[in-house]
């Protein structure tokens, strides 16, 4: 029960903070390079983590439905 919710607590968290690391990775390479890759990152990151937490949580349902189905 704790590891459940440590794990839901660590995805919430992670969730909140994930525009303000993006946001500070784009503006530290954007003063490395001196060009415009802020806009870029802060559109292909979030939508990169979207995809692959859509994806995520499919393959979730997908194996409940079997294991329901196996018994």
């Amino acid at each position: 029960m704790l590891k459940y919710f440590g794990r839901k607590a660590i995805l919430a968290i992670g969730t909140f903070l994930m525009p303000f690391i993006v946001s500070s990775i784009a503006l530290f390479v954007n003063r490395l390079t001196g060009e415009q890759w802020i806009d870029l990152i802060q559109w292909l990151v979030p939508s990169v983590l979207m995809i692959y937490n859509i994806s995520n949580v499919t393959q979730k349902i997908g194996t409940k439905k079997e294991e329901k189905t196996d018994k």
